[in-house]
């Protein structure tokens, strides 16, 4: 990343007026989010050459409601496509040969709606996630393990609940306590946060019984560490660990090293906190946005004061960048370009700031960007 420094400084980071650049790599899309309809699922992509999206692969498996998120391994070889109903709630897509696989699930499937949080591992070889059914707060959260070569399943952790007589119920209105999303430090390490010790006597009716400890795990759901405080693991970007503590998201997101954790270390590292809330209205308080971490985990972008940093994380440098765009998110694979804005979207060159212009229909959802 040496290069990449060298060369913003060099160029004094004057403000310049865009210029057409080729695409970096291949982007992907989806359309329709894969709801079902008169129209089949297809994947589209976009490269240098193109002038909008075209059709790469079609006929995918799909949902009534469509998929609530997507995974991309981080080898870029795979995508796991995640809805939260049936039928098909997990469908693997090669994204070098457009093959799926539908993969089973464990007994929980039902009708109901369940959103499936997880993560992938760095070798593809597993996929770990916790459910959560916003309707039915007593069905138990569970973290799972599934095997996606041999298509086994396991349960590394349950949730504790209890009865809660102050609900109205006679009996007590059962309570579980919620799972924080599951991810990995390595290929046989996980990590997620959940509840230890005696659960509160009193809660309220729709409350959240929230996380009280963070547990590092291996693959047969034996506890390697128990951490205190709870924390909510946004992301794992190489070395750094993106998280919040729960009862304190007051202070935003800050970064620690994965490999302190996995033994059980807890040392903080701040990021600019203002930069992390936005504003949807006057009045608002605001929603807390997760920061752009670079895939190799070295450097931080964030809007401060209506002003784009680029910040290297372990050398403390900190460079003002022209980029004018509200909303910057996904880094192109080598992490020399970003993609900023939702409609009307462009990908911008960190090295000379040029940038292009992207045009798709607005049903698509772009949910890859390979070499």
């Amino acid at each position: 990343m040496v290069w990449f420094l060298v060369s913003l400084i060099l160029l004094g980071l004057s403000a310049c007026s865009p210029k057409t650049i080729d695409i970096p790599g291949r982007l992907f899309f989806i359309n329709n989010y894969g709801i079902c309809d008169e129209n089949p699922i297809s994947v589209f992509e976009l490269k240098t050459g193109m002038k909008s999206p075209e059709q790469l692969w079609t006929n995918l498996p799909c949902n009534k409601t469509g998929f609530s998120s997507i995974l991309v391994s981080q080898d870029n070889k795979f995508a796991l496509l995640i809805s939260d109903s049936l039928p098909n709630r997990l469908v693997q897509l090669n994204l070098s040969t457009g093959e799926t696989k539908i993969i089973l699930l464990p007994d929980f499937e039902t009708p109901k709606p369940i959103e499936l949080k997880g993560a992938l591992s760095p070798n593809n070889r597993y996929f770990v996630f916790s459910e959560y059914n916003p309707v039915d707060f007593w069905i138990k959260p569970r973290v799972y393990l599934i095997d996606l070569a041999l298509g086994s399943n396991s349960i590394l952790f349950e949730s504790p609940c209890a009865p809660y007589g102050n609900l109205g119920d006679k009996n007590g209105t059962i309570v579980c306590a919620s799972i924080g999303l599951p991810q990995w430090i390595d290929n046989e390490t996980i990590i997620f946060s959940s509840y230890s010790d005696d659960l509160p006597k009193t809660v309220e009716w729709g409350a959240d019984i929230d996380p009280n400890r963070t547990f590092v795990m291996d693959l047969n759901g034996n506890i390697l560490q128990e951490i205190t405080p709870a924390l909510y693991i946004a992301e794992i970007a190489g070395p750094t660990m993106l998280y919040y503590e729960y009862d304190k998201g007051n202070e935003g997101y800050k970064w620690i090293e994965t490999s302190e954790v996995k033994q059980g270390v807890i040392n903080p590292h701040l990021l600019n906190v203002n930069s992390q809330f936005r504003n949807n209205n006057i009045g608002d308080p605001g929603y807390l946005e997760i920061p752009n971490i670079s895939p190799d985990g070295q450097f931080a972008l964030q809007r401060i004061d209506g002003v784009w940093h680029l910040i290297g994380l372990r050398d403390g440098t900190d460079i003002v960048t022209p980029i004018s765009r509200e909303h910057c998110g996904r880094w192109s694979p080598d992490q020399k370009f970003i993609w900023c804005g939702d409609s009307g979207s462009e990908i911008i060159s960190l090295e000379s700031f040029k940038s292009t212009k992207l045009i798709f229909p607005q049903t698509f959802w772009p949910f890859a960007w390979l070499p």
